[in-house]
C-alpha cells in the first residue's frame, strides 16, 4: 500500500531525469546519442543548437563560441582513430580550454543553466557526481546502493545491446526494454533518497529542458585529401562545395555491407543531385585488390556511379575524418558543417536508414544559406 504514494511523489522527478532513451532509436546513429552514458558531455553540448538557444546567447557570444569550437573540430574528429592515451590527452586539453573559454564568454546565470542541462542529460547517474552527492548529503550507504543499481542496469543494457547485435531482438523491442530498465532504475534510486534530498535534486536540475531537442551536434567538416586521384570529377574541396548539401560516403568495393548501400546512393543521385546535393564517394581500400585504381575505375563504371569518387588509396581522407567503419555516410550542410551521419548498412535489419537520411537530405536542402 505504501508503493502507490511513493510512485506519485517521485514520478515527476523521475520523468525529468529520463535521458534520450526515447529518441535514441529515432536518431539511430545520425548524430550524438547516449548522453546519459557520458562521463563528460560538455564538448558535445556546446555544439548542440538547442543548448545554445537555451543559454540565450547573444549574437556575439554565438559567433565566438562557434569560432572557438571550429578551432578544435578537426582534431577531435581525427582523434577517434588515435591510440586511447593520445586521444584522451587531446580530450583533456580541449575540455580545459573550453571550460576556460566559457568562464570568459558566459554570464553566471548561463553557466548555471549549462550545469543544469549537464545533470539532466546525464540522467539519474548524476547523483554520484561528487558535487551532487555532497549537495544532497548522500550517506555512504546511499551512494553504495545507488552505485549497485546503476551497475545492474548497465549490465542489463549491455546484454540487450549484445542481443540486438546478434539479431536476437529487434530495435523496437530493444527500445521498449531499454526504457523499462531505465524507468525501473530511476524509481529504485529515488527510493534510496529522503524527501528533502528529492527536493534538493529537483532544485539542482532547474527548469525543465526538452531532451528530445538534442542529437543535432554540428562539426566543421574536415577536408578531402587534395593529392588523391578523382574519378568522375576534377578534385573537389569542402570549401569549394560551400552552398551545396554534400553526402560523403566512405566505402570499399569488396565490402559486402558497402555494396548493400549502392542502390540508395544511386537513388539520391537521381532525385537530389538536380536539387543541389553533391555525393562524394571516398573509396578507402582494405584489400590489395581494392588498392588497384584500374579495378576501382571498372567498378565505378559497372555500377553506373556518376557521382565524384575520391580514390583514398593512402587513407588520408579516412584519417582526416577519423572514420573507422565501412560504409559510413556523413551529411554536410550548406555552411560546410557535418550535421548527420550513419555507420554501417543503411537498411541493416530493416533499420530504414535510407529513408531517414533521405529526409535529412531534404531538410538540409530546404535550409537557407547563412550569411
Amino acid at each position: 500500500m505504501q508503493a502507490i504514494p511513493y510512485v506519485c511523489q517521485t514520478a515527476k522527478i523521475c520523468g525529468l531525469l529520463l535521458a534520450l532513451t526515447a529518441t535514441a532509436t529515432e536518431l539511430l546513429g545520425q548524430n550524438v546519442t547516449g548522453y546519459d552514458q557520458m562521463a563528460e558531455p560538455l564538448l558535445f553540448l556546446l555544439r548542440e543548437p538547442a543548448v545554445q538557444r537555451e543559454l540565450s546567447l547573444t549574437p556575439d557570444q554565438q559567433r565566438d563560441l562557434v569560432v572557438f569550437n571550429e578551432q578544435w573540430d578537426g582534431r577531435l574528429l581525427m582523434s577517434r582513430n588515435w591510440e586511447p592515451e593520445k586521444s584522451q590527452e587531446l580530450f583533456t586539453q580541449v575540455l580545459s580550454a573550453s571550460q576556460e573559454k566559457l568562464q570568459q564568454l558566459l554570464q553566471e546565470t548561463q553557466r548555471e543553466r549549462l550545469s543544469q542541462i549537464k545533470y539532466r542529460v546525464r540522467g539519474i547517474g548524476c547523483l554520484l557526481f561528487p558535487n551532487v552527492a555532497e549537495r544532497l548529503e548522500l550517506t555512504d550507504e546511499q551512494r553504495g546502493g545507488i552505485a549497485r543499481i546503476l551497475a545492474d542496469t548497465a549490465q542489463a543494457l549491455e546484454k540487450l545491446r549484445t542481443e540486438l547485435a546478434e539479431s536476437r531482438t529487434t530495435y523496437d523491442q530493444a527500445t521498449q526494454e531499454s526504457r523499462r530498465l531505465r524507468t525501473a532504475e530511476q524509481r529504485e534510486i529515488m527510493g534510496q533518497l529522503q524527501d528533502r534530498q528529492r527536493r534538493a535534486l529537483k532544485d539542482l536540475l532547474g527548469a525543465s529542458f526538452d531532451l528530445s531537442q538534442l542529437g543535432h551536434v554540428q562539426f566543421k567538416a574536415p577536408p578531402l585529401a587534395g593529392s588523391a586521384e578523382w574519378i568522375n570529377s576534377q578534385p573537389l574541396s569542402i570549401q569549394g562545395l560551400r552552398g551545396q548539401v554534400v553526402a560523403v560516403h566512405f566505402w570499399a568495393f569488396g565490402c559486402h555491407n558497402c555494396i548493400q548501400n549502392y542502390p540508395w546512393y544511386k537513388n539520391w543521385q537521381r532525385e537530389y543531385a538536380p536539387r543541389g546535393l553533391t555525393i562524394v564517394g571516398v573509396h578507402t581500400p582494405e584489400t590489395s585488390r581494392e588498392r588497384q585504381l584500374s579495378e576501382l575505375r571498372s567498378v565505378v563504371q559497372e555500377e553506373g556511379f556518376t557521382f565524384p569518387v575520391l580514390a583514398d588509396m593512402e587513407s588520408q581522407t579516412w584519417n582526416l575524418w577519423g572514420n573507422s567503419m565501412w560504409p559510413s555516410v556523413y551529411l554536410i550542410d550548406k555552411q560546410g558543417r557535418i550535421r548527420y551521419w550513419w555507420y554501417g548498412e543503411l537498411d541493416w535489419q530493416g533499420a530504414g536508414g535510407q529513408e531517414i537520411m533521405a529526409k535529412r537530405i531534404e531538410e538540409l536542402l530546404a535550409e537557407r544559406m547563412e550569411g
